[in-house]
């Protein structure tokens, strides 16, 4: 078996669960390298394709980010790779929006990738690992801006095609927007809803503590600030100051550093809400340091 078949799996399925998320960019890189020398170009694509899409969601700074993603997209085209070549244009068409480069930026409507152009193409292809990807992709962007209901029903969306991403990155990551969507709704709900909602965060916690417990370094700091805020809407102010800071430090020693930002806005907004400004505006001004080195 050649290198790059075994690299492929290894790094995008399995590493993740135990090492840093980090440890599978080398695997995947080599992949690549391994595919291109003796000929296996479609494993190759496969691994630039992942390759370009889990440095992102590793938190390395965009602009790195959109440098390789380019690179690998360029190679996908070169070798007309269509299947994988929408795979990585999602994820660079998330960067474009982060960095401000769209006219709305919770949909996938850029210069790389237009939803309303190839949602129905994926559908009609049965593309679910792409489907599942962009409906992840639109519900950490209606989050990060704050439009909680469209994160929610996006990340439901992306659960239909979950079985096309069984054991990538993409499943945790899921995981973790969607219960931080559902918590963020919480207070505006009637009780019964409210009940449903914390049922289902239970749940998705339930997963993600035991994801945390094997591969600490990329999950505890997102269990941790699930937990923060489930305990800010329930009241609970001391266990919620105590896990906003678990989570920001467990990001930053793991160098998420968009995780760590977030971690930060939310402790700060939870501050804000309780009267206590000073405290807020720390935690604001390294939040806005953080988003800005990202």
């Amino acid at each position: 078996m050649r290198h790059s078949q075994i690299a492929l799996p290894f790094n995008a399925m399995i590493r993740h669960w135990s090492e840093s998320g980090r440890a599978s960019f080398t695997g995947l890189i080599e992949g690549i390298e391994s595919g291109l020398e003796t000929g296996d170009i479609n494993n190759a694509c496969y691994c630039a394709s992942f390759y370009s899409n889990y440095i992102f969601l590793s938190g390395e700074p965009l602009d790195s980010v959109e440098t390789k993603q380019s690179q690998y997209i360029q190679m996908l085209v070169n070798y007309q790779n269509e299947f994988m070549m929408n795979h990585s244009r999602v994820g660079a068409q998330v960067v474009l929006n982060l960095q401000g480069k769209t006219a709305n930026p919770c949909l996938l409507i850029g210069e790389i990738f237009n939803e309303d152009m190839i949602l129905p193409t994926l559908r009609e292809s049965k593309n679910n690992l792409v489907l599942f990807v962009v409906y992840l992709s639109k519900s950490w962007l209606s989050y990060l801006f704050k439009n909680y209901v469209e994160a929610v029903e996006n990340a439901r969306t992306a659960s239909i095609y979950c079985e096309a991403v069984m054991s990538m990155m993409y499943i945790p990551i899921h995981n973790f927007y969607y219960s931080l969507a559902l918590l963020a709704l919480y207070p505006t709900l009637a009780k019964n809803e409210q009940k449903k909602h914390l049922k289902q965060v239970t749940s998705l916690q339930k997963k993600m503590k035991h994801w945390a417990v094997s591969s600490p370094g990329n999950y505890q700091h997102k269990y941790d600030l699930v937990e923060a805020e489930k305990a800010r809407v329930l009241g609970q102010y001391e266990q919620a100051a105590l896990y906003y800071d678990r989570a920001v430090k467990g990001a930053s020693k793991n160098e998420y550093i968009h995780e760590e930002a977030l971690a930060n806005e939310l402790a700060a907004e939870f501050y804000l809400a309780n009267g206590r400004n000073k405290v807020a505006q720390t935690y604001l001004i390294d939040a806005y340091y953080g988003y800005i080195h990202w």
